[in-house]
């Protein structure tokens, strides 16, 4: 206390009271070294404005590109090489002649053969050799083509396999009536369902072609009248027209000449019970040849073929 001689003690205090005076008496001596600004004459405070601060601009982001797909190549297939095969050399197609065949019905004699057509040749492979043969000046003209007859008969594969591939089922008989032209009335009847792309000639259309003035037309005429047959029980001879009961090479010249005076190229084929298949080939055949059959029972009835 001797430090601080403004302390003065008090007995009447408690010394709680000692210690806060002491305490003041401390303060107040520590009071003249210590410079406390008057509140009264300071100045007031200044007050600097903080320099404000442009944001930058915001940027918006670009919008996310999605990348386009990519699209996989196929893989590259390597073609296989090609090999250039050899010119194949094809030989024309030998058709074996007809076996001799015997119709159901016979052709009488003629007195003149050469006008009609040849009868079935009994040796088909056997060709007589010419006397002399002799050089030509100059090439003649090709023959015409030639409407059916005996001598173009096939009864080989090749008329089997075209009937298998025209009926690969078993055929369906067309029924006709039996007046003497069944033959015409089969052929009207098989055109009807097996080429529906040609007209479906009537009876008397096809009994006209034999009274056309030409010479295929009268060759076959003559031949027709020439053939025996026979109807409750009287012949006929070469005298008289026959317009019935027609042979089976008629009934091909018949439908021959009909299809060759509208520009169609047909032909006829007949399926005769147990004598086999049999194509009447004219020489004219081409790429569009109609093929129609009919069916033979072997005895003297023709019936139209459809399929079953």
């Amino acid at each position: 206390m001797k430090k601080y001689p403004n302390y003065q003690p008090d007995s009447r205090r408690t010394w709680q009271e000692e210690m806060l005076m002491a305490f003041l008496t401390c303060l107040v001596e520590l009071a003249p070294t210590t410079s406390f600004p008057d509140p009264r004459t300071r100045p007031p405070p200044t007050f600097r404005l903080a320099p404000t601060t442009t944001p930058a601009p915001t940027t918006t982001p670009a919008p996310t590109t999605i990348p386009a797909p990519t699209t996989i190549p196929a893989p590259t297939t390597i073609p296989a090489p090609t090999t250039i095969l050899a010119p194949t050399t094809r030989s024309s197609p030998v058709f074996r002649p007809a076996p001799t065949f015997r119709p159901a019905l016979e052709q009488a004699p003629v007195s003149n053969p050469a006008s009609v057509f040849p009868a079935y040749v009994s040796e088909p492979d056997s060709v007589p050799e010419p006397d002399s043969v002799s050089e030509p000046d100059s090439v003649p003209d090709p023959a015409p083509p030639q409407p059916p007859s005996q001598r173009h008969l096939f009864t080989s594969t090749r008329a089997e396999a075209a009937f298998r591939k025209a009926f690969p089922n078993s055929p369906r008989p067309l029924a006709t009536s039996g007046d003497g032209l069944c033959g015409l009335h089969a052929i009207r009847r098989s055109v009807a369902v097996q080429a529906p792309h040609l007209p479906v000639p009537s009876t008397q259309e096809l009994l006209d072609v034999l009274d056309q003035d030409d010479e295929d037309s009268r060759r076959i005429t003559d031949t027709i009248n020439a053939a025996r047959y026979s109807e409750h029980g009287a012949e006929s001879d070469a005298t008289n027209s026959n317009r019935s009961w027609f042979l089976l090479d008629h009934l091909a010249s018949i439908f021959w000449l009909w299809g060759r005076a509208r520009g169609l190229d047909v032909t006829l084929g007949i399926w005769v019970d147990g004598r086999g298949y049999h194509i009447y080939d004219s020489d004219t055949n081409g790429p569009n040849n109609t093929l129609v059959w009919v069916r033979h029972d072997g005895g003297g009835h023709y019936t139209g073929l459809a399929r079953a």
